[in-house]
Parts: C-alpha cells; sequence; structure tokens
C-alpha cells in the first residue's frame, strides 16, 4: 500500500493526475485508512478540476482526523 501511495504522488508531482488517481484508489484498496493517499487522492482531484469529487475526499479526511483541522469532535463539523 505505501509503495503504491508513494508511486502516486511521484506521478502527481510529474502531472501525470489520471496515473496518480488509479496508484492512489489502489494504495486504498490495500490500506483504506492510509491517511496520506487519501490526502493526495483529495488534491489530485482539485488538480483534475473534479471539484466535487475533492470536497468528498476531503470531507472524508476530516471525519478521519478531525482533530488535524482543528476540530476536537465530530459534532463541530455539523
Amino acid at each position: 500500500s505505501v509503495i503504491y501511495c508513494y508511486i502516486g504522488i511521484c506521478e502527481f508531482y510529474l502531472k501525470n493526475f489520471g496515473l496518480a488517481e488509479i496508484t492512489f484508489k489502489k494504495s486504498l484498496s490495500i490500506e483504506p485508512d492510509n491517511y496520506e493517499a487519501r490526502h493526495y487522492l483529495a488534491i489530485n482531484y482539485l488538480s483534475k478540476g473534479e471539484y466535487e469529487s475533492a470536497i468528498r475526499a476531503f470531507d472524508f479526511l476530516i471525519k478521519m482526523e478531525p482533530e488535524k483541522y482543528g476540530c476536537k469532535s465530530i459534532e463541530n463539523l455539523e
């Protein structure tokens, strides 16, 4: 999973957004709780102009680890 995530990050920085998305999703199919892969997938969606997908991905990240976004609990998000 980590290998796919790092390959995805490389593809992302090479602006190969389609390949990056595929590898981030492969990483997540192996390890669904991989925060870094989800984070980069969300940013990758932004780079592709897929804003609704990006919003859903970031929403999932916030619910996954609210403290990283300054939220003390899920209740603060509503």
